[in-house]
């Protein structure tokens, strides 16, 4: 199930009075259990969370995870991961099973 698919529809209106449906903002889960791991220059989320001692191959869909779980820090620094030395991979359980 896509984690969009419990989110409410709501109207937007555009300055002509044309409405949208759109989807609410979705809630930022909190994750109880994670690691902090160096961020090597250049480095993107889905390259780093796809290796052997993150997530594993194959993973790339949970990129939203380690973004949710970092989400302060990267609005901090406007989302420019080269400004980051180090980044939390959380713990989730789908992915550990």
């Amino acid at each position: 199930m896509s984690r969009y698919n419990l989110i409410d529809t709501i109207t937007y209106n555009d300055k002509n009075g044309t409405e949208y449906p759109v989807k609410d903002v979705r809630p930022i889960p909190s994750y109880i259990n994670g690691r902090e791991v160096p961020l090597p220059a250049e480095s993107k989320i889905d390259g780093l969370i796809t290796r052997e001692d993150n997530f594993g191959p194959d993973t790339e869909e949970y990129t939203y995870a380690v973004t949710d779980y970092n989400i302060e820090k990267l609005a901090e620094h406007n989302f420019d991961l080269s400004r980051l030395k180090r980044i939390r991979i959380p713990v989730l359980e789908e992915v550990n099973a």
